[in-house]
């Protein structure tokens, strides 16, 4: 996991979303229906007037389609600037995009209905440029509202409300005018046009009105009506609604993102405090949170280097409570001490010690920690190393004989290296029991650490006292754990403190690295 990092954090925000891309069905259809167009125009089908629809509703779908995208992307610029700037911007593209919009598209359809297109992209690009007006409309009345009622209520369930209410009022006043308008229109109709007047009816069809069609055809041009009225409002509805819901989740998406990146173990993330009260104190509980997880982190990385890897392990396990219980079980414990070394430096500085221990402890830790043994504790100049416990681990023997052994080649390589230019060489003696013993926390409740003690124990410094430099001793308990595969040398016997009996010892072998 990574450690927090407060002086450069990543800073989510709104502003950072990546922008929608072009969707690539708009070019697909658009190409799709030039293509159509030309075929037809060079070949000269002549196909029905249904299928001939179908290239122009392609155009259509295309052109609306890239409409939508450019008024999404053209809003997204315009929302971070200044709202003076915002609301002249607006004015000149509400002025400005019919103008240049149909002009445009009727020189290219001009020039592509030229080349044979049979106009499919002329009308596409008008349907473009009205679905560009209808949707600044409705992205015009929600950035205008929004801004509106984000100054005069503070917390963002009241400024939603406001913005729905004014914009279903907008909706039901336009739904009446169009219903009045359409009614008006329907009577206009049916007094219009006079008998014999000729009525288009598409695909080179003509009907003459009579009066008893009139009212048929006056009941499908208000059928009509409602349906361009409907697809003239229909851009600017949706435009809204994505405004309205982009302004729900911009405050949301940035905490989206950032609990992905807590979750992901990082901390040195922070969400911008802004928008409405309820999100800025959303955002600012979110970042404490992540500078506490960040310290905490940092704590117990700093708790790792005092304790086992072993322990820490166990007590991440049980989410931080040390409940390691007292067990009675058989294990190996080896003392690795140097030989000497105390006499060795008298005659230095404090620090020189020090370095000269540190070195040393650097790579006996990194062996031991490599071997998976539990490094219970230092002690001068010497270390006690348990194998099977706190965790249990089969073959505990072998492993605490082997990982002795690679100590001795440890120091005999950091000897030819002259790592120790200070006092010329180390010299260490290692001392191996396997038996039983006691595990569990020793201590009280305001500090303890997990030990191990017993006879087992004590055999084992007892056989580290009489090794010598380079040397392992392992008692016959630890021997015969071994197995076959080992070169052991039977030592006399040995008394030691605290046994009535004297003490079996062996000499361990080493058989190298790639045994």
């Amino acid at each position: 996991m990574s450690s927090r990092a407060p002086s450069s954090p990543i800073v989510l925000a709104p502003s950072n979303r990546p922008p929608r891309p072009l969707p690539r069905w708009t070019a697909v259809l658009l190409a799709v229906s030039v293509m159509f167009g030309f075929v037809v125009h060079t070949t000269g089908l002549d196909l029905d007037p249904t299928l001939n629809l179908l290239p122009n509703l392609a155009a259509v779908l295309a052109c609306c389609g890239f409409a939508h995208w450019a008024e999404e992307r053209v809003y997204a610029a315009m929302s971070s600037w200044r709202p003076p700037v915002r609301v002249v911007m607006t004015v000149l593209l509400a002025v400005m995009t019919p103008v240049v919009g149909f002009t445009f598209a009727g020189g290219l359809g001009a020039v592509m209905f030229a080349l044979g297109d049979s106009g499919a992209t002329l009308v596409g690009m008008v349907f473009g440029v009205l679905w560009f007006m209808s949707a600044s409309v409705g992205s015009t009345l929600v950035r205008g509202v929004n801004s509106a009622a984000n100054v005069v209520l503070p917390d963002f369930r009241s400024r939603m409300m406001l913005v729905i209410f004014v914009l279903a009022s907008v909706v039901a006043v336009v739904a009446v005018g169009e219903a009045l308008v359409g009614e008006a229109f329907v009577d206009y109709l049916r007094q219009h046009p006079a008998d014999g007047a000729l009525v288009w009816l598409g695909g080179g069809e003509m009907l003459e009105v009579t009066d008893a069609n009139k009212d048929a055809i006056s009941r499908l041009f208000a059928i009509l009506y409602t349906a361009v009225s409907i697809l003239v409002a229909l851009p600017a509805v949706l435009s809204a609604t994505g405004k309205l819901a982009e302004a729900m989740m911009e405050r949301l998406e940035p905490l989206s993102r950032g609990f992905d990146v807590v979750s992901q173990g990082r901390f040195d993330v922070e969400v911008e405090e802004g928008g409405s009260r309820d999100f800025r104190e959303l955002a600012s509980n979110f970042n404490a949170m992540t500078r506490a997880l960040g310290v905490a982190q940092g704590m117990e990385r700093a708790f790792g280097v005092y304790v086992s890897p072993q322990v820490l392990a166990r007590i991440q396990s049980q989410h931080g409570h040390m409940r390691i219980a007292a067990s009675q079980r058989e294990a190996t414990v080896f003392f690795a001490d140097l030989r000497g070394f105390t006499a060795m430096s008298e005659n230095l500085l404090p620090e020189q010690v020090l370095g000269i221990l540190n070195r040393y402890f650097e790579q006996v830790v990194t062996i031991i920690n490599s071997r998976e043994g539990y490094l219970d504790k230092f002690i001068g100049d010497a270390v006690i190393v348990v194998y099977n416990g706190p965790v249990d681990q089969e073959e505990h023997a072998r492993r605490a004989v082997e990982c002795a052994l690679a100590i001795q080649r440890e120091v005999q390589r950091l000897n030819d290296a002259d790592a120790f230019p200070e006092v010329g060489h180390l010299a260490v003696g290692i001392g191996v029991a396997t038996g039983a013993l006691v595990a569990g926390n020793l201590g009280g409740q305001q500090q303890m650490e997990f030990t191990v003690i017993g006879d087992t124990v004590n055999l084992a410094s007892r056989l580290t006292g009489i090794a010598r430099p380079g040397e392992v001793l392992i008692n016959a308990r630890c021997a015969a754990a071994l197995g076959e595969g080992w070169v052991l040398e039977p030592l006399e016997p040995v008394q030691v403190k605290g046994k009535a009996e004297p003490v079996s010892v062996f000499r361990v072998q080493d058989p190298g690295p790639e045994a």
